[in-house]
C-alpha cells in the first residue's frame, strides 16, 4: 500500500528509457538530494538579503481619560505661580521609520552569501553525481534483469528435465541396470547443473528486486520488462589521450569539485574573521511622526 501511494504502478512492458526516468522521479535517494539541493538555494537566498539595509517601522496610539496638565508652585512661599497647562493632546498617535546601513556588516553578509553559494553548488554537484550512479545502477540492473526473465522459462524447463533425469538414474541404481559408480557419477554432474540452475533462478529475482528498489516499488511487485532484439552501442569516449580523460574526470567528479569549494568557504571564512577586525561604519536615517498639536509633524535625522 505505501509503494502504491508513492508511486503508480507499473501497466505495461517497462522499457529502459521509461525505467530510468522512473528511476530519477521516484528514488529516494535522488528525492533527498533534491531536497537538500533546494534547502542550500533557500540558504543562499537569506544570505543575499543579509546584505539589505536593515529598514525598521513602529507606529502607537495613545490616549488618556483626563487632561496631562501641570502647574509650578513657588518652592519658598508655597503659592502656585501659574496656571495648570499642558502641552499633550488627551488622545494622539506616532510612529516613527528608520534606515540603517552598517558598511562592517554588508563585507560580512557578501562573504558569507559566497560561502552559501559555495555550499549551493556542492550540493547541486553531489546531485549529480547520485543522478549518474542511479543512471548507471539501473540500466546495469534494468539488462540483468531482462536477460534472466527472457531465460526464465528455459531454466524452469531444464529443472524439470533434470530432475526427471535423476529420477530415472535413482530407478536404474535401484535395478542395477547399470554399474554403480557410473551412475554415481552421473547423479553428481545432474544435481551439479541443477544447482547451478537454482542459482540462476534465484538471480531473477534478485535482479527483479535490485530494480525494483531503483525505481520504488514493491519488491514482490512482477515488473514486465521490454527488451529490445538488439543491444545499444555503447557512447564513444571523448579523446583516446590518457591526460585528456583523466582532465575530464576531474573535472565531473563532484568529490574533488566539493573539496575546492570547501577550500574556497575555509578562504572567505578567514576573510570573515579579518574584517570583523575593523571598526564599524553605519549610517542611519529616521523619519518620526507625531499626531500632538504642540509638536512638528515630521521629524527626520540621519547619522553616521
Amino acid at each position: 500500500m505505501l509503494f502504491q501511494q508513492m508511486t503508480p504502478a507499473i501497466t505495461e512492458p517497462l522499457d529502459l528509457n521509461h525505467a530510468m526516468a522512473r528511476a530519477l522521479k521516484y528514488n529516494l535517494d535522488n528525492r533527498v538530494k533534491l531536497m537538500e539541493q533546494a534547502l542550500a538555494e533557500q540558504s543562499f537566498n537569506l544570505a543575499k538579503m543579509d546584505m539589505l539595509p536593515v529598514l525598521a517601522a513602529n507606529a502607537g496610539f495613545t490616549s488618556r481619560s483626563n487632561e496631562d496638565a501641570s502647574s509650578s508652585e513657588n518652592v519658598r512661599t508655597g503659592v502656585q505661580s501659574l496656571a495648570q497647562s499642558t502641552s499633550v493632546d488627551k488622545d494622539r498617535s506616532n510612529a516613527d521609520l528608520r534606515l540603517s546601513w552598517n558598511v562592517l556588516d554588508f563585507g560580512v553578509s557578501y562573504l558569507k552569501a559566497k560561502q552559501e553559494s559555495d555550499r549551493f553548488l556542492i550540493v547541486k554537484s553531489a546531485r549529480r553525481d547520485i543522478m549518474a550512479k542511479l543512471l548507471q545502477q539501473t540500466r546495469s540492473a534494468y539488462w540483468k534483469a531482462a536477460v534472466t526473465q527472457k531465460l526464465k522459462p528455459r531454466i524452469d524447463v531444464l529443472l524439470i528435465d533434470t530432475e526427471k533425469a535423476l529420477g530415472q538414474l535413482e530407478e536404474i541404481q535401484r535395478e542395477k541396470l547399470r554399474a554403480p559408480l557410473d551412475v554415481l557419477q552421473e547423479q553428481r554432474q545432474l544435481l551439479s547443473i541443477m544447482r547451478n540452475l537454482k542459482s540462476l533462478q534465484r538471480s531473477v529475482e534478485t535482479s527483479q528486486i535490485e530494480l525494483a528498489s531503483l525505481i520504488n516499488q514493491s519488491p514482490n511487485a512482477e515488473i514486465p520488462l521490454e527488451s529490445p532484439s538488439e543491444l545499444p552501442a555503447l557512447p564513444p569516449l571523448p579523446s583516446n589521450d590518457l591526460d585528456v580523460l583523466e582532465r575530464v574526470a576531474l573535472a565531473n567528479s563532484g568529490e574533488y569539485i566539493g573539496q575546492l569549494y570547501n577550500a574556497r568557504i575555509a578562504q572567505r571564512e578567514a576573510r570573515k574573521s579579518m574584517l570583523r577586525l575593523l571598526p564599524g561604519l553605519e549610517f542611519s536615517y529616521s523619519a518620526n511622526y507625531d499626531s500632538n498639536s504642540g509638536n512638528p509633524p515630521i521629524f527626520r535625522g540621519l547619522q553616521k
